[in-house]
């Protein structure tokens, strides 16, 4: 899932960085001391540190979509179903966790 926006906006010493994400936001306060930072190299390193939290923030709910998707549709079968197929929900429900999280 990709993120929807980004905001940044600098009060003073603190800038706040908003990631809204489709139902949920994340809040950052780096407080900076009251001076600007002074080498870029801080603010690659926090750049880098963000971008792979964001990243491993959007596979992850990404999986998670995907698990809810497939629970759904194991949910959704009847009971008699479940005979035609010689299927067990509580087993179908294992192997999709086990196939999306490993």
């Amino acid at each position: 899932m990709a993120v929807n926006r980004l905001c940044a906006q600098r009060n003073g010493a603190l800038q706040h960085l908003l990631f809204a994400t489709h139902y949920n936001y994340v809040m950052f306060h780096i407080d900076q001391g009251g001076t600007t930072c002074r080498n870029n190299a801080a603010q690659k390193d926090l750049a880098m540190i963000l971008d792979n939290f964001m990243s491993r923030a959007r596979a992850s709910i990404a999986k998670r979509r995907q698990y809810n998707r497939l629970i759904a549709e194991i949910d959704s079968f009847s009971s008699r179903d479940l005979a035609d197929m010689r299927a067990d929900r509580s087993e179908m429900l294992y192997q999709v966790h086990k196939q999306i999280y490993g």
